[in-house]
């Protein structure tokens, strides 16, 4: 089945402006069905919308975004975080997740060019070649070239931090099931397609102030 699901979602538990509720309220509105809540740092998002996306038929995935010493990846399939606030080594995040029978997503590439080398060297299961919140339509592109150099599964998110802007990007997964580990396997096998937009500029540009709390050299959203 083909399932539509926007795997770069922030709450009010990071530095998200919607509440859980309202951010599952604005996927199903969208005709989505399903997230990631990929707050920094945390999964209470994911456990708070547990009962509530039941009630609105939706797929929640459990994961947070974290910090490494290579830019950010999103962490999925994984309900806790055992680094905390701390920075991750790259390699080391990667190889975890995979233990853990999660999977890593290189989050917003074209802020974090740097970070290439090893992420070729040592791949992740995907990389985000979309994202809504990305500066301009030139760092857009950026990140799809950056995308099909690194060669891994490419998917594509919203970095939602309102929730009028969930679902402006998206990935398609053509999954066996609607089942958390049956999603992943179709992300890390490469059935998947991709599409969105950038947000308005109106919402990019409150981002971009948000950054300052979360800056290490890059994009932090």
């Amino acid at each position: 089945m083909k399932l539509k699901i926007d795997l770069h979602v922030h709450t009010n538990h990071s530095d998200g402006n919607g509440s859980v509720k309202e951010v599952l309220m604005a996927a199903y509105k969208r005709g989505l069905n399903g997230i990631a809540i990929t707050d920094h740092e945390t999964t209470k998002g994911f456990f708070e919308a547990k009962d509530y996306a039941k009630k609105l038929k939706l797929i929640v995935i459990p994961g947070f975004e974290l910090k490494t010493d290579a830019g950010h990846i999103l962490a999925l399939g994984v309900k806790w975080n055992p680094w905390g606030k701390r920075r991750a080594i790259y390699e080391d995040a990667v190889e975890w997740l995979r233990s853990e029978g999660g999977i890593s997503i290189i989050a917003h590439p074209a802020t974090k060019i740097h970070g290439i080398n090893r992420w070729i060297n040592g791949k992740p299961d995907a990389i985000e070649a979309i994202n809504s919140n990305y500066p301009s339509k030139f760092i857009l592109r950026r990140g799809l070239k950056m995308a099909l150099r690194v060669n891994v599964p490419m998917t594509a998110g919203s970095d939602a931090h309102q929730p009028e802007c969930i679902g402006n990007a998206y990935t398609i997964i053509d999954a066996e099931g609607e089942g958390v580990e049956e999603i992943l396997e179709a992300i890390r096998v490469g059935r998947v397609k991709i599409t969105g937009r950038l947000s308005s500029i109106r919402s990019r540009i409150s981002i971009a102030f948000k950054q300052i709390l979360y800056r290490d050299g890059g994009m932090e959203s």
